[in-house]
Protein backbone atom coordinates (compact mmCIF):
# COMPACT_ATOMS: atom_id res chain seq x y z
CA UNK A 1 0.00 0.00 0.00
CA UNK A 2 1.23 3.47 -0.85
CA UNK A 3 0.47 6.46 1.37
CA UNK A 4 1.00 8.94 -1.46
CA UNK A 5 -1.30 11.95 -1.25
CA UNK A 6 -1.36 12.08 -5.06
CA UNK A 7 -3.79 9.16 -5.23
CA UNK A 8 -7.57 9.40 -5.02
CA UNK A 9 -7.52 9.24 -1.20
CA UNK A 10 -5.01 8.72 1.59
CA UNK A 11 -4.39 5.13 2.58
CA UNK A 12 -3.77 3.72 6.02
CA UNK A 13 -0.59 1.87 6.91
CA UNK A 14 0.31 -0.13 10.01
CA UNK A 15 3.28 0.73 12.24
CA UNK A 16 5.11 3.97 12.97
CA UNK A 17 5.05 6.75 10.37
CA UNK A 18 8.41 6.92 8.56
CA UNK A 19 8.21 10.73 8.47
CA UNK A 20 7.96 10.95 12.28
CA UNK A 21 11.70 11.48 12.59
CA UNK A 22 12.42 15.07 11.62
CA UNK A 23 8.79 16.21 11.66
CA UNK A 24 7.36 18.73 14.08
CA UNK A 25 4.37 17.76 16.22
CA UNK A 26 1.44 20.07 15.54
CA UNK A 27 -1.05 18.46 17.93
CA UNK A 28 -1.49 15.50 20.27
CA UNK A 29 -5.06 14.55 21.15
CA UNK A 30 -7.09 11.63 22.40
CA UNK A 31 -9.88 10.58 20.05
CA UNK A 32 -12.68 8.03 20.20
CA UNK A 33 -12.54 6.02 16.97
CA UNK A 34 -14.87 3.29 15.70
CA UNK A 35 -12.16 0.76 16.65
CA UNK A 36 -11.33 2.15 20.12
CA UNK A 37 -9.65 5.04 21.88
CA UNK A 38 -6.51 6.44 20.29
CA UNK A 39 -3.69 8.85 20.83
CA UNK A 40 -3.63 10.98 17.67
CA UNK A 41 -0.36 12.69 16.77
CA UNK A 42 -0.51 15.25 13.96
CA UNK A 43 2.86 16.07 12.41
CA UNK A 44 4.23 18.13 9.53
CA UNK A 45 7.66 18.85 8.15
CA UNK A 46 7.22 22.57 8.89
CA UNK A 47 4.67 24.95 10.41
CA UNK A 48 3.43 25.92 6.94
CA UNK A 49 3.50 22.48 5.28
CA UNK A 50 0.30 21.41 3.53
CA UNK A 51 1.06 17.68 3.83
CA UNK A 52 0.00 16.44 7.26
CA UNK A 53 1.21 13.14 8.76
CA UNK A 54 -1.16 11.43 11.18
CA UNK A 55 -0.08 8.72 13.62
CA UNK A 56 -2.64 6.86 15.71
CA UNK A 57 -1.83 4.58 18.65
CA UNK A 58 -5.08 2.69 19.18
CA UNK A 59 -6.27 0.64 22.15
CA UNK A 60 -8.91 -1.98 21.28
CA UNK A 61 -10.43 -4.90 23.16
CA UNK A 62 -8.15 -7.14 21.08
CA UNK A 63 -4.93 -5.26 21.90
CA UNK A 64 -3.08 -2.16 20.82
CA UNK A 65 -1.88 -1.21 17.37
CA UNK A 66 -0.55 1.76 15.43
CA UNK A 67 -1.72 3.17 12.09
CA UNK A 68 -0.60 6.15 10.06
CA UNK A 69 -1.40 8.08 6.91
CA UNK A 70 -0.48 11.34 5.19
CA UNK A 71 -2.83 13.74 3.46
CA UNK A 72 -3.08 17.37 2.39
CA UNK A 73 -4.55 19.51 5.18
CA UNK A 74 -7.77 20.04 3.22
CA UNK A 75 -8.30 16.26 2.88
CA UNK A 76 -8.23 15.36 6.59
CA UNK A 77 -12.00 15.45 7.10
CA UNK A 78 -13.45 11.97 7.29
CA UNK A 79 -10.14 10.13 7.68
CA UNK A 80 -10.95 8.86 11.15
CA UNK A 81 -14.29 7.46 10.01
CA UNK A 82 -12.46 5.44 7.36
CA UNK A 83 -10.68 3.53 10.11
CA UNK A 84 -13.94 1.58 10.48
CA UNK A 85 -12.94 -0.29 7.30
CA UNK A 86 -10.14 -1.92 9.30
CA UNK A 87 -12.29 -3.21 12.16
CA UNK A 88 -12.31 -7.00 12.29
CA UNK A 89 -15.61 -8.81 12.98
CA UNK A 90 -14.34 -9.69 16.48
CA UNK A 91 -13.99 -5.97 17.26
CA UNK A 92 -17.44 -4.89 16.01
Amino acid sequence: MDDSATGPRPRWQFGVHPAAVGSMVRAITQVDLPVGYALRIEMAESATADLIHLQYHIATDNGGWAMWTSAPADALDGLEERLAEYVTPAER
